[in-house]
């Protein structure tokens, strides 16, 4: 059975990265850097921003078209 936090529980951890947002952000930066950075990932990077850059396209043909029937 799946064991859902306390309201304490859910304060404790809001508190904690409220005291530490700068440093958790930095950790974050940091490790998303290493990933792009990292050439093992280049595939799957480029890979990823084709598959973005053609679902931008379908959003923007659809949005058009919709805005012509208007």
């Amino acid at each position: 059975m799946k064991k859902y936090p306390t309201d304490k529980e859910i304060e404790e951890e809001v508190d904690y990265f409220l005291e530490h947002l700068d440093e958790l952000a930095a950790k974050q930066q940091a490790e998303r850097k290493a990933y792009f950075e990292n050439s093992a990932n280049a595939e799957r990077i480029a890979r990823t921003r084709q598959r973005l850059a053609i679902a931008e396209q379908l959003y923007k043909a659809t949005h058009k078209r919709r805005r012509c029937m208007k």
